[in-house]
Formats: structure tokens, sequence, C-alpha cells
């Protein structure tokens, strides 16, 4: 059931509004919450690309509105988050900015006027690939959230090839694909629109050399 909240009192949609066109005119007002004062401390650095998944925690603020400061949600496993006023909210494979969006949109104009929604994550759902076979230290690797992990990087951080492995017998599994790589050959990519990157779940193989 959507929740019913009174129409914002004139004083308070004034507030917006002039909070609106001061900050146009490249002024701020004496009691005027800015971006950078609503931001927790200690985020974790995300690529811009990054989409929100099931288990993330999303930190949001509603700049000037008390009531929505600072509010964490989970992310349920539909990919949805509860939030005031607006029942569920679709996050899922979506950027920070774009949640920030959403629910923008959501609010304005029933709830507020031209509203200043900021999205963070406060935690994130880890991700990995598995790296077996002829590497020095197989198992799981955890995927970096700054930076899209190549299938060299990924074999580095499993300690490299071991002297009995091949660097020419490489094979990539994903979603019951198979692809076989020259691990020489992918160090020698220099364009990363031509780099191979892995993705969560992926199984990375190394086979053995000619004895």
């Amino acid at each position: 059931m959507k929740m019913t909240r009174p129409r914002i009192p004139a004083p308070s949609r004034l507030r917006v509004l002039a909070a609106a066109l001061v900050g146009t005119m490249g002024l701020l007002l004496p009691h005027s919450i800015t971006a950078a004062e609503e931001l927790p401390k200690e985020l974790p650095t995300l690529r811009p690309d990054r989409k929100v998944q099931p288990g993330d925690i999303l930190l949001i603020t509603v700049v000037d509105e008390p009531e929505l400061t600072r509010i964490e949600q989970k992310v349920d496993p539909a990919g949805q988050i509860p939030f005031p006023y607006l029942e569920n909210v679709d996050v899922k494979d979506k950027t920070t900015a774009e949640v920030a969006k959403a629910i923008r949109n959501g609010l304005d104009p029933d709830w507020i006027i031209n509203p200043q929604v900021i999205v963070n994550v406060g935690s994130y759902v880890k991700k990995y690939v598995t790296v077996t076979g002829q590497v020095n230290n197989p198992g799981q690797i955890e995927l970096p959230i700054d930076h899209k992990m190549t299938l060299v990087e990924a074999i580095s951080s499993a300690r490299d090839v071991t002297r009995l492995g091949s660097r020419k017998k490489i094979k990539l599994s994903r979603n019951g694909v198979i692809k076989n790589y020259d691990l020489d050959k992918l160090g020698r990519i220099t364009d990363p629109e031509k780099q191979i990157y892995v993705e969560a779940d992926d199984i990375i193989t190394v086979g053995q050399g000619i004895i």
C-alpha cells in the first residue's frame, strides 16, 4: 500500500525552491546542506560503471530533508529497496547516479519539489572468480570494485603459472562456454577495449605443459 504524506507545507516548498534558485546563482544559503557535507565518510571507491546488485547496502540522503537523511537500505534478492513514500524502487543493474535519478523522479513533484538526492554504496556484495589448475595459489580471487579485472590480472593474483604449467593453455569457462587463450599474447595487448575481462563466477583453468 502506498504511503500517504501531507504535501510539503508552503514554507518548506519555498525553502527548497529558494535553495535551488540560490544554488543556480552560485550562492549558498546559511541553512543549506551541501552535497559534500552529506557524503558518508570512508566509502568504498567504485568504478563509475559499477552496477548495484542484490545484497549491496545503499546510503541515501535527500538534501535539506532531515527525515530522509542517511537512510540505509539493503538491496533485496529482487533488486529493490524500500524508500519512504515510494514503496519499492528498482535498483538492480543501475549505477548510483541512476538510482538517485529514480528516487528524485519519484519524489518530484508530489512530495518534494526538485529534490537533490545523493546515493552511495555503503558496502557491496563480494564477487569472485575461480582460478584452478597449474597456478601457484589456486582458489577464489575477489573481484575489485574500482576497476574491471583482466584475465591476466586474475592469473597473476593466483601467483602466476607454475613451472609445470603452460601459458598457452588458459581456459576461461563462463556460463558453460569455454574459450582458450594464450597468456603471453594477452599480456601484449595494450588497448583496453581488446582486453579479456573476467566476470563473477568465471572459472579459469591453467593447463599443464609438456613434461
